[in-house]
């Protein structure tokens, strides 16, 4: 059709010159036009001659969406127009200067659907006109790698003629930039009957040729076709050779057998193409491939086929054929085979994937003589590909050709077994194994069948009957009655992508037109236990479902005249007819029960579907009903008309329960919802006016961040229209619900720097705690937001300004919520310049507690120039301990290069702080010097409980990357004040500093404890995770005490290396000195009870309890701490006094504190080294007695004292936690408690003591229990300051007095006189651990020497 346009063109140059003034206007209106259509852009520059034979044209190019693909300059054409009158066409010269083509056109993309008319039946055009061209020349064809692979230019010249039975024509191609050419050149007279042929191919090495075809190391290449002889007697020469060397060779030969009837053709050509091909396939081909037949036709029409041979190294293929003049064979034989020359495979050399077969053979017979049976047999072994392997695939086939009948029958057998194929899920689907089968039956002028078709795997085929007519016409037809069949769907399950299961059949019957494209089908379809794994689906259709579709496409168009899919669940029906301008199409959709789906719904739902087609105009429409808890509507029209389709319409969907669709969402929904769209615009979107409102109701969504704001009901609105794909306005959006917000104005999202904005938004929320999980942080109190800005959201000029104010506002921070309290404001006020810099023209906040304002400009790449003042009205409302105004003031500048920074603080109890130095542009690096003091109070927030306060005065620098290993410096402080009231633990005094350096910080502080000694802390400490440490704790004479328990001195060297983040080992050596422990006695008990809860407490008393360490939700909510592993030992060899209840007694010994912080594991105990037991004047000695840990620093101690009282043997044992020990008296033989303690003290039963007896025998056990005090000889000791003092009798009842102390480390000596002025001195001098002197003098001249060895095992 564009051919015969352009013809008729030319045709009407003459008549159409005879109506104009000028050569162009017209024709050249008319040319672009009929050579111009969608996706094609014709233009015509400088036409001129169309009065005359000789028509010229300065330009022409042909443009597509992405430009001109293509352009032809200095266009010239003679011709003889009178010889269109006589059915010719005489052209003498067709020039064209140059012609360039960069690349191929845009392939036309199209959304129309294909026409649903079927074709016309085929026929051959008839040409109107006869072509004689006397001259081609195109000086310059220059094409781009896109068209060619690589960029070249040619010049192609030619000339051809066809008169009175004689014609030739030559054509030559020439390529300038890289050399090549090729020539073809033929001629051939009716008279003379001479056929001359010369054909030729030239190109250098890494030409196009040998690169298109793989040619191996692109090779020149040379090919010549070559004939100049009567057609009767022809012989052509055919030669190829690469790099000069000749790989192929042969002749054609076409000659006359004895009379001009008689035709004989041989082929003969052979050579080596193996250095040509990739080396993969050398061993296929070998050094020697050659293709030898010889034909003949006689006068009547027969041919015979005499020899046929094609060889290489690993293939052999003969054959022969006789067939007579009617076109019925006498005669076919074709056998062959693929030999593997070495080993067991070879690849056989073909395009695409590699294909290796360990052997093929092929045998095919037919011999009239013999009879009509014919056979054939192909074979092949072991096939393997990447796409898998088979081990056997076997075509075979018999039959009869029957001449007489005339018939042709036939059974062919497919088989192959072994497959592995290499993709799991096709491997799956198909099976080891597929087979088929079919039966073939032809007479002249019946029908064409193939019967018994079957192609069958595992457990699914197809079979049934083709039937093929008119197969001697250019329009067949075929009549398919076939049968689709899958037993096991669950097999096709990985390559479908869904869990299928049951089983499928499906019948094709009717007919089909190929040519035309027009069917007449009939499709019936049955499922059966139909699932694919999808929950919401497999409900509907599941059971026995049925599938009917009767459909007939002609050239009126296509008819559905019946679509019906049913399922117990489910119906699907519908119909109508496609035809060009004119179609109706019908569907409806049930599901009978929905709760299937959506368990919360019960009932049908429905869907109905309309369309019908006027012209270009569609009228949709659409209306659904789900189980009555929602309900759509649709109804509108799309014109397809117009460039861009047009549409209109109207949409409302309500959903009254959207629990219903939980499970469908994946998550908890609820409340209901309402939609309305109206609407008109191209489906483009460059066009539109769209009206839109929703409501929702107390919807959830099942996210915790967005349902608070969706509480109660939410309404939003919008109306926006759009022209030109201009900008989209909004007049207005609204939004009303827990955020009330409206905007008005234009977004445009195609502006010159991205998408625009150009508007006003006003909004407010009443509580801003909705908004608390979307934030992120804890927020209260209202706000209301004033915002207009106009230019690109994202990049290019942008002028914003806004008011935020709020009341009462809070994020959860204790230390930010104080400073919002009350009305606050944030006037804010910036431009961004085209360069991408912004002009902060006001950024300040005023609120109750803190004022700040930034002001200045800033870009990327430009100069910049912030300032920055910050104040707060009072630091207490932070920091408690520091009342008193604080500010911060400051700039940074730069101008093209690092940023110059210049900060000021100041603040109450000596605050102040001063920042200089520069910093790269992105902040990468800092070159900065921060000096100052602060109070240390202000890490208190953190500390406590603990307690600090003095000054911290810092000289540092940072020089690098912002990172603490670029920081250098010292922190240091004197005369400052620790306190951790929980562990009784003051110290004052504290000083020292912290040098930082390449990322270390070494530490040297020390401090006076309040209670006696000092405290210092050395070593380094690493400033990255995990914070590596090298620390050493000293302990001077360091006094430790324990209230109401215990109170010693301490001296030790304590180590803590390894990372401080956990792991830490801390170990050492701890020395005591003399140890005064008490057992405490019972008073009135302070403790918490158990579950009980304090409400409505005040914040002193919240404060006091969190100081005393009895806060337990504070304790609860803090983190676990890391584990530390300890290796301490404390070591007290003597002198370790324990006292209380009647208890004096003196140890010694070690402790090895092993394990972790989190898991103590003690080692060792302090052993009893003398002591006695103290009850109304009876003393007992102490026979055991030992001080130990069980991963609690609260110590356990256990004390027996042992004595007999006539034939009874009283023990008393006090055993626990030193804080609350217990009692026990045991008696040998067994008495009650108290029995035994009053036979102890009395000798004699409970029951026969005097009221005094009884009294004294209270006031013993109120002792041992820890109610009797200290007693007048522990007031006594205490007071003279002795480590021991007993008053008591003698064995035969003197009265006698003992004293004894300490005179050195390990020297310990007793004085002992009694009433009758006898006097003794014991003197015990403890040489180690394990080895005890002993001496004692009496006044009587008495006198003992001893050593002692002792051990604990």
């Amino acid at each position: 059709m564009r051919l015969l346009r352009v013809f008729l063109v030319l045709v009407l140059w003459p008549l159409a010159a005879l109506a104009q003034t000028d050569d162009r206007g017209y024709i050249q209106g008319l040319l672009e036009d009929a050579l111009s259509d969608a996706g094609r852009d014709v233009r015509i520059e400088g036409f001129a001659g169309a009065l005359s034979s000789r028509a010229t044209i300065d330009r022409i190019t042909i443009a597509d969406e992405d430009g001109v693909w293509l352009t032809a300059t200095d266009v010239a054409m003679t011709w003889t127009r009178t010889a269109l009158v006589r059915g010719a066409v005489e052209i003498d010269e067709i020039t064209v200067g140059r012609i360039d083509m960069p690349r191929l056109p845009v392939p036309l993309a199209s959304d129309a659907p294909p026409a649903p008319e079927a074709r016309s039946a085929f026929q051959l055009p008839e040409l109107p006109v006869s072509l004689n061209l006397a001259q081609l020349d195109l000086r310059e064809v220059a094409l781009g790698a896109p068209v060619a692979t690589e960029n070249l230019v040619l010049r192609v010249t030619g000339n051809a003629r066809l008169s009175g039975g004689d014609g030739n024509a030559e054509l030559q191609v020439q390529r300038l930039d890289k050399g090549g050419n090729l020539h073809l050149s033929g001629a051939y007279s009716n008279t003379s009957r001479v056929l001359t042929l010369d054909t030729s191919f030239e190109e250098p090495a890494g030409g196009l040729a040998a690169r298109a075809l793989g040619l191996e190391g692109e090779p020149a290449v040379a090919l010549s076709l070559t004939g100049d002889a009567p057609i009767d007697d022809f012989e052509a020469r055919l030669r190829l050779s690469t790099d000069g060397v000749e790989r192929l060779a042969g002749q054609v030969i076409l000659r006359a057998d004895g009379d001009t009837e008689t035709q004989r053709v041989s082929l003969d050509i052979g050579g080596d193409l193996a250095p040509l091909l990739a080396p993969a396939y050398r061993e296929f081909l070998g050094d020697d491939i050659a293709l030898k037949a010889e034909a003949t036709r006689s006068a009547d029409g027969a041919i015979a086929l005499q020899d046929l041979r094609l060889s290489a190294e690993a293939l052999l293929l003969t054959g022969s054929a006789s067939i007579n003049g009617d076109g019925w064979p006498e005669r076919l034989s074709l056998e062959g085979q693929i030999t593997p020359p070495e080993g067991d495979e070879v690849l056989l050399p073909l395009p695409g994937q590699e294909v290796y077969v360990t052997g093929v053979t092929l045998k095919g017979s037919f011999d009239a003589s013999q009879g009509n049976g014919w056979a054939l047999r192909l074979q092949s072994d072991r096939i393997t590909t990447a796409a898998g392997q088979a081990d056997r695939l076997l075509l075979s086939g018999v039959g009869e050709i029957d001449r007489d009948a005339p018939r042709v029958t036939g059974d062919l057998m497919l088989a192959a077994g072994g497959l592995a194929l290499a993709d799991p899920a096709l491997a799956e689907a198909v099976g080891t194994a597929l087979r088929g089968a079919l039966s073939i039956d032809w007479e002249p002028g019946a029908p064409f069948y193939l019967r018994g078709l079957d192609l069958s795997g595992a457990d699914y085929g197809l079979t049934g009957v083709l039937t093929f007519t008119d197969a001697e016409t250019l329009n067949p037809r075929v009549t398919p009655d076939l049968r689709l069949s899958a037993e096991d769907l669950s097999r096709f399950a990985a390559l479908a992508g869904v869990a299928l299961e049951g089983a499928a059949n499906l019948t094709i019957r009717g007919e089909v037109a190929p040519v035309t494209g027009g069917f007449d089908l009939v499709l019936d379809g049955t499922t059966r236990g139909l699932a694919t794994g999808i929950a919401q689906v497999d409900p509907l259709i599941a059971g026995v479902g049925s599938l009917q579709v009767e459909a007939v496409r002609d050239e009126a168009g296509l008819r559905a005249e019946k679509l019906l899919l049913v399922t117990p669940e489910a119906r699907i029906e519908g119909g109508g007819t496609l035809a060009t301008g004119a179609s109706s199409l019908r569907a409806e959709a049930r599901i009978r029960e929905t709760a299937l789906v959506l368990p919360e719904l019960n009932g049908p739902t429905t869907l109905v579907l309309r369309a019908d087609q006027a012209g270009d105009v569609w009228t949709l429409g659409a209306e659904g009903d789900l189980a009555r808890a929602g309900r759509l509507n649709y109804a509108g029209t799309v014109d397809l008309g117009p460039d861009v389709p047009l549409a209109d319409g109207r949409l409302e969907a309500t959903l009254t329960r959207l629990s219903a669709f939980s499970g469908l969402a994946g998550r908890r929904l609820g409340g209901s919802a309402e939609l309305t769209v109206t609407g008109r615009g191209g489906l483009d979107g460059a066009d539109f006016d769209v009206s839109a409102e929703g409501r929702v109701t107390d919807v959830r969504l099942g996210l915790p961040e967005i349902d608070p704001l969706l509480v109660g009901r939410t309404a939003l609105s919008v109306k926006a229209t759009r022209s030109g794909n201009g900008a989209i306005r909004f007049d207005p959006l609204r939004l009303d619900g827990v955020v009330n917000a409206r905007f008005t104005g234009t977004v445009d999202p195609t502006g010159t720097y991205g998408p625009e904005v150009d508007g006003q938004l006003t909004a407010s929320a009443a509580s801003l705690s909705p908004l608390s999980r979307l934030t992120g942080q804890n927020l209260r109190g209202a706000a209301q937001v004033e915002a207009e800005a106009s230019g690109g959201v994202l990049d290019g000029p942008l002028n914003l300004t806004a008011v935020v104010r709020g009341q009462g506002l809070g994020i959860g921070n204790p230390t930010v919520d104080p400073l919002l309290a009350g009305n606050s404001r944030l006037d804010l006020q910036v431009e961004r310049l085209d360069s991408g810099a912004y002009r902060i023209g006001q950024a300040m906040l005023d609120a109750s507690g803190i004022d700040g304002r930034v002001t200045g400009s800033y870009g990327p790449g430009e100069a910049a120039d912030l300032n920055l003042v910050l104040a707060l009205a009072n630091l207490g409302q932070i920091v408690p301990d520091l009342p008193g105004a604080a500010q911060v003031t400051g700039s940074a500048r730069r101008s093209g290069g690092p940023w110059q920074l210049s900060l000021d603080g100041t603040g109450p109890a000596g605050i102040g702080a001063r920042l200089r130095g520069s910093a790269a542009a992105d902040f990468s690096r800092l070159d900065v010097a921060l000096t100052g003091s602060a109070p240390l109070a202000l890490a208190n927030g953190r500390l406590a409980p603990q307690v600090v306060s003095g000054i911290a005065r810092f000289d540092l620098g940072l020089s690098g990357p912002p990172a603490l290993s670029s920081v250098s410096g010292t922190i240091s402080t004197d005369g400052a004040r620790f306190a951790a009231p929980a562990q009784n633990i003051v110290l004052s005094g504290l000083g020292g500093q912290i040098r930082l350096s390449g990322g270390r910080a070494e530490v040297s502080m020390a401090g006076g404890l309040d209670s006696g000694g000092r405290v210092s802390l050395e070593g380094p400490v690493t400033l990255a995770a995990p914070f590596n440490a090298g620390l050493v704790l000293r302990l001077q004479s360091a006094v430790v005490r324990q209230p109401d328990l215990f109170e010693t001195t301490a001296n030790g060297r304590i180590r803590i290396e390894g990372p401080l983040t956990g792991g830490a080992r801390i170990s050492g050596t701890i020395d005591l000195g003399e140890v005064e422990a008490r057992i405490p006695n019972i008073g009135a008990s302070y403790a918490a009870l158990d579950g009980l809860e304090h409400r409505g407490m005040p914040g002193d008393v919240a404060v006091t309890l969190r100081y005393a360490g009895m806060d337990r939700s504070a304790q609860a909510a803090g983190a676990p701490l890391p584990a530390f592993p300890l290796d301490v030992t404390v070591r007290a060899e003597n002198r370790i006094f324990v006292r209380g209840r009647g208890l004096d007694a003196e140890l010694g010994g070690s402790l090895r504190l092993n394990g972790t912080t989190s898991d103590i594991v003690p080692a060792g105990q302090f052993d009893l080294i003398r002591g006695r037991l103290d009850l109304l004047g009876r003393r007992l000695d102490l026979t055991e007695g030992a001080v130990f840990l069980r991963g609690s620093f609260d110590p356990v101690v256990r004390f027996v004292a042992t004595t007999r009282v006539e034939d009874t043997d009283i023990t008393i044992t006090i055993e626990g936690p030193a804080s609350s020990p217990e009692l026990r008296v045991g008696s040998m033989p067994e008495l009650p408690q108290d029995e035994a303690m009053s036979f102890f003290l009395f000798g004699r039963s409970v029951t026969e003591l005097s009221a005094l007896q009884a009294v004294q025998l209270a006031s013993a056990i109120r002792t041992l229990s820890g109610r009797g005090g200290l007693g007048l000889t522990e007031s006594l000791r205490s007071g003279l300051g002795v480590a021991d003092l007993d008053v008591g009798t003698s064995d035969d009842g003197t009265a006698r007095a003992r004293v004894g102390a300490y005179l050195g480390e390990n020297i310990y000596s007793d004085v002992s006189v009694d009433a009758k002025g006898k006097t003794e001195i014991n003197l015990n001098l403890n040489v180690n651990s394990n080895v005890t002197v002993r001496g004692r003098l009496g006044s009587d001249g008495s006198s003992g020497l001893g050593v002692f060895f002792e051990r604990d095992y």
